[in-house]
């Protein structure tokens, strides 16, 4: 079979939160595998003090 792919307008396109009731959680380890994910009610996250995702005066 063959598919289609929707045509995007990239100049309009929104970046921001979408809130929705579910989230899914799925962690990486160390050695670059990962855990099987799963769907979790929406709620936070732990994250490292030390994450570089936190490190923005570098």
């Amino acid at each position: 079979g063959t598919s289609t792919v929707p045509e995007l307008d990239w100049d309009n396109l929104g970046f921001g939160l979408v809130p929705t009731d579910y989230m899914y959680i799925m962690k990486c380890f160390k050695d670059g595998n990962f855990q099987k994910g799963e769907l979790q009610k929406y709620g936070n996250i732990d994250l490292s003090p030390s994450s570089g995702v936190l490190n923005y005066g570098q």
